[in-house]
């Protein structure tokens, strides 16, 4: 009885292999899957990542989103990525706020609601993520989801460009050009200028 369950065991492993499955793919940590991802081998990645993801690690599940949303190791599907980045969010992830705040601004795959991308945004600037600082001074600008406050976009829009991201870095530069939102000033608008145009 013995030989025959290690048998059907080395039988088990030699299909595995022959299949193309492999054994280990299915444990493993975050950065394992990360490597993996790194390599190419998208199929992999999310077999080592959706263990994680469904225990309710958030960077793993934000990671299965975007598998999902780019098409990469699985069949692209926009719901499935939302649902993943959902899930991400909800457990705090700042990047799948940012992805749903985006969902919720397009209106792709969820109803348009410029609200709830407002709320998404405030958490994840209020995080530290520079993406959703500069998007959520654009809000601000524009009144989407709220009234149009040009100090409050200004405030936004020139902490992520402190922070180096150059599409904020060039807007800091126009509203200090044009007084937009704060006084102007030419010098200050030229040295924004000149940090969007370095990068």
């Amino acid at each position: 009885m013995a030989i025959h369950t290690r048998l059907f065991g080395m039988l088990l492993v030699v299909l595995c292999v022959a299949s193309g499955i492999s054994t280990l793919s299915y444990a493993g940590s975050f950065e394992d899957g990360w490597e993996t991802y790194q390599t190419g081998d998208f199929y992999n990645a999310r077999l080592i990542w959706m263990p994680l993801a469904e225990d309710g690690d958030a960077r793993a599940q934000f990671n299965i989103g975007l598998l999902f949303d780019e098409g990469r190791g699985v069949e692209q599907d926009r719901t499935e990525a939302l649902r993943w980045w959902r899930k991400s969010a909800t457990g705090g992830n700042h990047r799948a706020m940012h992805n749903m705040a985006l969902a919720y601004i397009s209106g792709m795959g969820v109803e348009q609601d410029y609200e709830h991308a407002i709320d998404l945004l405030k958490q994840a600037a209020d995080a530290g993520a520079i993406r959703s600082q500069y998007s959520l001074g654009k809000m601000y600008h524009y009144g989407y989801g709220v009234d149009v406050d040009k100090s409050e976009a200004f405030h936004w829009i020139l902490m992520a460009a402190k922070a180096g991201f150059h599409k904020a870095q060039y807007n800091a530069g126009k509203m200090y050009r044009d007084g937009d939102g704060v006084r102007e000033d030419h010098v200050e608008a030229i040295k924004w200028f000149l940090a969007a145009a370095d990068q």
